[in-house]
């Protein structure tokens, strides 16, 4: 094969980092290469951070970052669920390129569980924190997150430079901003119809995976009547007196409750 002398170009036999000792691999997107992997790239003036791009003999791609160079000789320690991505076994042979990915500045993501919004109380600080073992993100990948002891696999559903939609971005010092789709085991909402993803800036928008709660103004209730009373009821009639004028007093009117009326009717109208 072909190289040319500015490309870095390798097939090594895929192991995961189990063989190693090193399940850290697997929190991130990072991959352990042989040390002459590093002379090589040193040779041929690779610029950092340097970037690589993934193939399986399935043409099966994806990208990711060095993590160390001291692997054995003709081997290359990758996370599991990379591994997964590229349908590669223990042992089989994958392809190694050396890539360069623009810095990424938009990147919508998919849940997989809604349990990673319900269970996470700030998702938004477990991701700044775990995507700092990754140096780049690539559309169609399906990454593994483990917090708590627990795995969440989150799907890149688009990645964007400041050029626009890109295949895969570089994630190393540069700001991105975070969407989240609706995680694939959430129902859309009966109350409304499934909200469109949000184009707002601002990093991390939540809008599109909580379900709308509607709240609605309650009803009073309606008031009781008093109820007629029927049967003997002694000491009740009309009374006169010697002069042979009615003794029933005279009732007093009850005070007007107009203002009180208005008051709540008003309080009744606030939103």
């Amino acid at each position: 094969m072909y190289v040319q002398p500015d490309n870095f170009v390798r097939q090594y036999k895929v192991y995961s980092g189990v063989y190693i000792e090193k399940p850290d691999l697997d929190k991130g997107g990072k991959v352990i290469l042989p040390a002459s992997a590093l002379q090589e790239l040193s040779r041929l003036n690779i610029v950092w951070p340097m970037m690589f791009r993934l193939t399986s003999k399935a043409n099966i791609s994806t990208h990711c970052g060095p993590l160390e160079f001291s692997a054995p000789e003709g081997h290359i320690y990758v996370p599991f669920w990379m591994m997964e991505h590229l349908r590669v076994t223990q042992g089989q042979i994958i392809t190694i390129q050396n890539a360069s990915l623009p810095k990424g500045c938009f990147v919508k993501i998919r849940p997989q569980s809604k349990d990673f919004i319900e269970e996470i109380s700030n998702p938004r600080s477990v991701l700044e924190l775990v995507l700092r073992n990754f140096a780049c993100l690539t559309k169609g990948d399906t990454i593994l997150i483990q917090y708590n002891d627990r795995n969440y696999s989150i799907d890149i559903m688009e990645v964007k430079s400041k050029r626009g939609i890109e295949e895969a971005v570089s994630i190393v010092e540069t700001d991105v901003e975070v969407d989240f789709d609706r995680p694939v085991d959430m129902p859309d909402s009966p109350v409304r119809p499934p909200p469109v993803t949000s184009t707002t800036a601002g990093p991390l928008s939540f809008s599109n995976t909580h379900l709308s709660n509607t709240t609605q103004t309650p009803k009073p209730a309606p008031e009781k009547q008093p109820e007629k009373e029927t049967g003997f009821k002694p000491f009740t009639g009309t009374g006169r007196t010697l002069s042979g004028k009615d003794a029933t007093p005279t009732p007093k009117a009850a005070p007007s409750n107009s203002s009180s009326n208005l008051s709540l009717s008003k309080v009744r109208d606030v939103p």
